[in-house]
């Protein structure tokens, strides 16, 4: 296998893998018949906390990355095509996938109020069956996905091959005769009021 495929690959299951683990865990869910024996409000207030913590953290970090249009990082991300629509799709994916995980832990928490309304088209308890099964797959797949924002954000501040500094080196330079041609002037100044 040449190294084009074994990065093809690679870049596949980066951007695959939150939505793997977690429709492969809900599967399982879903298919055996797993009884939580645990305090499931207290499971699912560590979730929603979880959950809003990271979202908070995403969007703060989102932020700062807009507020810092200047510095060059920002510039290779902005600039460069690929990992503008990678990090904006990483983003999209792991914020929207926290707000649903949220959202499913407050319908978990309604279980017993849903589980209580009589309904004849559809069986209630396996409603409720497929909701956990999603509710899984979401809390599996959010913070997977988060944190390969996180790690995607870490390679590219990371990566061993220097941006290109002539831009800014260029602009440094300007920015310094500049100031050289000021301090010349201002001495001159000084000069021709001392006599």
């Amino acid at each position: 296998m040449n190294n084009t495929k074994k990065l093809d690959i690679s870049l596949l299951f980066e951007k695959y893998y939150p939505l793997f683990f977690g429709l492969i865990i809900s599967i399982i869910y879903y298919g055996s018949d797993i009884k939580l024996i645990d305090d499931v409000g207290l499971i699912l207030n560590a979730v929603i906390s979880f959950s809003s913590v990271i979202v908070g953290f995403l969007g703060i970090l989102l932020t700062l990355i807009f507020s810092l249009k200047d510095n060059p990082l920002v510039d290779f991300i902005f600039d460069d095509e690929h990992y503008k629509k990678l990090i904006k799709g990483y983003f999209e994916f792991a914020i929207k996938s926290g707000f649903i995980t949220i959202l499913l832990t407050i319908i978990m928490f309604l279980n017993k109020t849903i589980c209580g309304i009589h309904c004849s088209i559809l069986s209630i308890e396996s409603v409720m069956k497929a909701i956990k099964a999603i509710f899984v797959f979401f809390a599996v797949c959010f913070p997977l996905s988060s944190y390969r924002v996180i790690s995607t954000i870490l390679k590219i501040a990371f990566r061993d091959e220097p941006l290109d500094q002539s831009e800014e080196e260029e602009e440094n330079e300007e920015v310094t005769e500049y100031a050289i041609q000021e301090m010349n002037k201002r001495i001159a100044l000084d000069e021709e009021d001392k006599e």
